[in-house]
């Protein structure tokens, strides 16, 4: 995955920013798989996460003249995708935060982690991600979360870190 903007990718947001549907073409053939798995580990709902994924890179495609050419792309997207996962979270949208549903329809190579991941509420889940895969700080996901108090914060990570440490051990 690309964490910093390349010439390469500086150059095809700059022509995306222009009008060029055929660069934004190619920056979401290069950020599609890493956009995909952040929503899929957030969700762990298959079609759920590829409904989000088409829905982040409508919206990016809508507002790719907001992107700021310091900052990272990938970062760009991938917040676009938790404020709309957080949204859908805030308006009770049960089902698409429910890994009940989750059958994986390929044959996929995930982590170990990745496999426990549907086991968690989507709480942990999210705390989980964002804390120890996607290394936010707690101040940070208080930030993002102002509805739970960092100590709940903190005790949804341990619940969910403990539930992962657990189903390594079965």
């Amino acid at each position: 995955m690309l964490d910093e903007n390349s010439k390469y990718i500086s150059n095809l947001i700059e022509r995306s920013q222009k009008g060029s549907m055929r660069s934004f073409v190619q920056i979401v053939q290069l950020y599609a798989d890493g956009v995909y798995t952040f929503i899929e580990r957030l969700l762990c709902n298959q079609e759920f996460s590829e409904q989000v994924a088409i829905e982040v890179f409508r919206f990016a495609w809508d507002n790719i003249q907001q992107v700021r050419m310091n900052s990272s792309f990938i970062a760009w997207l991938q917040g676009i995708a938790l404020v709309n996962i957080l949204e859908k979270y805030r308006n009770k949208n049960a089902i698409l935060l429910s890994a009940e549903v989750y059958k994986p329809k390929y044959s996929v190579k995930v982590s170990d982690i990745d496999q426990l991941l549907p086991g968690l509420k989507f709480e942990e889940r999210l705390i989980v991600v964002l804390y120890d895969i996607k290394k936010y700080s707690l101040d940070e996901i208080h930030d993002i979360l102002p509805e739970f108090s960092l100590r709940e914060i903190r005790a949804l990570l341990d619940k969910g870190r403990f539930q992962i440490s657990d189903g390594f051990r079965r």
